[in-house]
């Protein structure tokens, strides 16, 4: 990402309010030291309870709350999955944002579907971070519409798939299985993952592979060649189009 690229995350990011949320104090220290490139109020927190103490008080002493969260899973006293389900319960429109180690494989598909905006992976690196925030600044920002490349726009806000400016019509599977990619890009997904993800809501529904492979083929033909890449080993991801 060029410089000019990273200067323009900063503008916005340099206004925003962040609660930050690690038990362990190497992580948090060095993690900290890049997550001040972007931000100048980031409030600390050590563990998950901790965590929901300063956001309750924030919220006391500004009424406001913080604009991001960036909390890890696993930690003592009230782990991250907890802790995202007592915020939302106090405020359903918070920004979050998980970060995860391999073994949270697990909480992956919860925690989107309570509705954070996606997930960092350990061990955190400047690109990684920068990528990120850029996506959180872009919600802020009010850009909503995602470029999928060949003609093919996307409305975060309205779910609207356009093909050049022609809408495609997308079912309610389809419009999740976008929201689900679009929230981790960088992420993949197995067949299951997808199905859990989908049918959250459904929890006696019986897994079926040919469901949800049928499901993707008919799906990939509304959408730009080859957007939806399969590794046969790490599972499905979607690849945009090269952005600054």
């Amino acid at each position: 990402m060029i410089k000019s690229a990273i200067q323009n995350i900063i503008n916005t990011s340099k206004t925003l309010k962040v609660l930050y949320v690690e038990d362990n104090k190497e992580v948090r220290e060095s993690t900290l030291l890049m997550l001040q490139n972007f931000f100048d109020h980031i409030v600390v927190a050590i563990d998950g309870h901790n965590a929901l103490e300063l956001y309750k008080n924030y919220f006391y002493d500004t009424n406001t709350y913080f604009d991001i969260v960036i909390s890890d899973i696993q930690m003592p006293k009230l782990n991250g999955v907890d802790m995202v389900h007592k915020i939302y319960k106090i405020n359903k429109e918070q920004k979050i944002i998980m970060v995860s180690a391999y073994s949270d494989k697990e909480y992956l598909i919860p925690l989107l579907n309570m509705g954070v905006e996606g997930f960092m992976q350990k061990p955190l690196s400047f690109e990684q971070i920068t990528d990120t925030v850029k996506k959180v600044c872009q919600i802020f920002e009010g850009a909503l519409i995602t470029d999928f490349g060949d003609g093919y726009t996307y409305n975060r806000f309205d779910n609207i798939l356009l093909k050049d400016d022609e809408k495609i019509k997308l079912n309610r599977n389809e419009v999740k299985l976008i929201e689900l990619f679009l929230k981790n890009i960088n992420k993949n997904f197995s067949l299951e993952d997808m199905f859990n993800y989908i049918f959250f809501d459904k929890p006696y529904k019986e897994y079926s592979t040919n469901s949800i492979r049928s499901l993707l083929k008919r799906f990939r033909k509304k959408l730009p060649e080859n957007f939806i890449i399969n590794n046969r080993t790490l599972g499905y991801k979607i690849k945009l189009p090269q952005q600054l």
